[in-house]
This record gives C-alpha cells, sequence and structure tokens, in this order.
C-alpha cells in the first residue's frame, strides 16, 4: 500500500495497492505445481501518472521467474491489472542420463489490466500510453518450456527457457511473438 499526498502545487493525491498470493502444491509422483497471482489497483485525482505499473516484461535474453518473457519492459502499462503465472515443474521425473538430470516445466502466463486515469495536462487515450505502451486490456497470454539444470557447476544451475506469446497482442509473424531465454539459479 502506497499512499501520495498534494504538496504545494502537485496535485498527486494517489492510493496505490499491490498484492501477490503465491503457493506450491509439492507431489512426489507428478510433479510440482507452482500459481502465483498478482493484482494492482491505482486511484488517483491528480498527476500521479508515473505511479501506473509496468507489466513484468524481462526484456532481451535473461529469464525471470513470474514475469512475461515475450513481453518487452515497459511495453504494457495498466493502473489495475490482474496476472496469473503458473508453473507445471516436472522436475527430472521424464529424462536422466546417469548423473545428468535436466529438470522440465510447462508454463503458462497470463494477464489483463486496464487504464482509465485521464491526469491534469495527459490526456491518455483507453488503449495508448503516449504511444510507447499498450494497455492489456484484452488480455495477455503466452505458454513455454523450461529446461533446468542443463549445466550444473558447484551453486549454480544454467537452463533455458522457450516461450510464446499467442494471445490477442501476438502478431503474425512467427518471430515476433517467440522467446528464448537463459536461466540462472543459484543455491547458497
Amino acid at each position: 500500500i502506497r499512499k501520495g499526498f498534494d504538496y504545494k502545487s502537485y496535485h498527486a493525491e494517489y492510493l496505490r495497492l499491490e498484492s501477490r498470493i503465491s503457493d506450491v502444491i509439492e507431489t512426489k509422483w507428478i510433479g510440482d505445481f507452482h500459481i502465483t497471482l498478482n493484482g494492482a489497483y491505482l486511484q488517483s485525482n491528480g498527476d500521479a501518472y508515473l505511479q501506473n505499473f509496468y507489466l513484468p516484461g524481462t526484456g532481451f535474453w535473461l529469464d525471470a521467474d513470474n514475469s512475461f518473457a515475450t513481453m518487452g519492459i515497459h511495453e504494457f502499462i495498466a493502473d489495475k491489472y490482474a496476472a496469473a503465472f503458473l508453473k507445471y515443474d516436472i522436475g527430472s521425473l521424464l529424462f536422466s542420463i546417469g548423473n545428468w538430470k535436466p529438470e522440465f516445466a510447462l508454463l503458462t502466463n497470463a494477464c489483463i489490466g486496464n487504464y482509465s486515469q485521464n491526469y491534469q495536462g495527459f490526456v491518455i487515450p483507453a488503449n495508448r500510453f503516449d504511444n510507447l505502451a499498450k494497455v492489456p486490456q484484452n488480455g495477455y497470454i503466452e505458454s513455454g518450456l523450461q529446461i533446468n539444470s542443463i549445466l550444473k557447476q558447484s551453486f549454480t544451475k544454467l537452463g533455458v527457457g522457450f516461450y510464446y506469446n499467442y494471445g490477442p497482442y501476438s502478431t503474425n509473424k512467427f518471430k515476433d511473438n517467440y522467446a528464448i531465454k537463459l536461466r540462472m539459479e543459484y543455491s547458497f
């Protein structure tokens, strides 16, 4: 929870709420199911446009959990949104050769949001923010496959993730909808 107040001539009274719920359903024989739900809401009557939520896109080559691999950094903006990150971690149940045990996971990430604020000095259409960011009002969805622990070295694991955006914000060009990301895990 974050609350902003007016100060002198700067009218920036706002209320910003964010929440995240995560859980793991562990099973011994069929893998683990991870679920993370994010929600956010901004109420403002002033110049609090900098308090909006940019959805968690990962950018270029490095992967991060609970983010959108096919979404660029600051590509989508909202003043309220809900997101779900679902991961079925099969682990090394499917495949192993001697001591080499790569771990597999299937993922689906989705979000929907809206942008309804109209700030002083800014006229912002419902589906664009300064012609730079889009609003996920039609829903953004991607799915993917992670292969983790391809290489292990003491406390570091390296892997790779393959992701595809097939929702309303996908394009007709295949190359614009997929992402291949490097995954790194550290354990101490």
